[in-house]
């Protein structure tokens, strides 16, 4: 089914994982967690037999030490984006929401034709993440790891329009133009586990050409309230542009 959410979990979060990270300064990484080696980096990406090795080299593996580079991953691969494989067991929830808190970090960083407000940032999916057929939304359970305490959230992502699946699938995720909700009394099943509580984010999806359509949908990030703030100032983090057109 198109609208199948994602099947593999990881309820604490701390299952092995190369996490994909923006710096401050704009810079692309890849940070090691424990129990990652060249197999996990290759399983995770979908990589080609003996490109893992390739971008780690002779670097020893250790967790929360081992950073492999945007630069070092091109060298390998032609480009500092690794696609999260989302037919892999290792696209768990965690995975998943990772990579989306990546793909809005990395599109911050991009030069965009006339928008010196920064207000047109629209992520492509498929930029980032690999093999989304019969995926029609990321969806689960995660959490993330803000000011010294970790945070839960359900998320929810669609990949694919609804009701124009056939001609014109995919779907681009608005992340400038998004609302601060107070999602109380809702019965979504994703709001289950904070209750009178939730509280989070709605953002706008466009079609593919970049503009509005009545199939189009949201995305949304719920949270405990207690996480509002932080949680907020985590979506809304500003990185500079580095990327610009030729």
């Amino acid at each position: 089914m198109m609208n199948n959410p994602l099947k593999f979990i990881d309820p604490d979060g701390r299952a092995a994982e190369w996490i994909p990270n923006v710096g401050d300064d704009g810079s692309i990484s890849y940070i090691a967690e424990e129990g990652d080696s060249a197999a996990t980096l290759q399983e995770q990406y979908d990589l080609e037999d003996g490109q893992a090795e390739k971008i780690i080299g002779n670097q020893k593996i250790e967790a929360g030490k081992t950073v492999i580079s945007g630069e070092q991953v091109e060298a390998v691969t032609g480009s500092q984006i690794l696609k999260l494989d989302l037919q892999s067991e290792l696209a768990t929830d965690q995975r998943v929401f990772d990579q989306i808190l990546f793909s809005f970090d990395h599109t911050k960083t991009t030069f965009v034709e006339n928008d010196l407000s920064r207000s047109k940032y629209k992520v492509n999916p498929n930029n980032y993440f690999k093999n989304t057929y019969e995926v029609g939304s990321l969806s689960g359970k995660a959490s993330i790891n803000l000011e010294g305490k970790r945070r839960d959230v359900t998320f929810n992502f669609p990949l694919y329009r609804q009701g124009t699946l056939e001609s014109n699938p995919g779907v681009f995720l608005w992340i400038n133009n998004y609302n601060d909700t107070h999602q109380r009394g809702l019965k979504s099943p994703s709001l289950v586990p904070f209750g009178r509580n939730t509280e989070g984010f709605i953002g706008e999806t466009l079609n593919p050409t970049g503009n509005r359509g009545p199939y189009d949908g949201n995305w949304n990030i719920n949270h405990h309230s207690d996480n509002f703030d932080v949680i907020k100032r985590r979506i809304r983090k500003s990185f500079p542009i580095i990327t610009k057109p030729n």
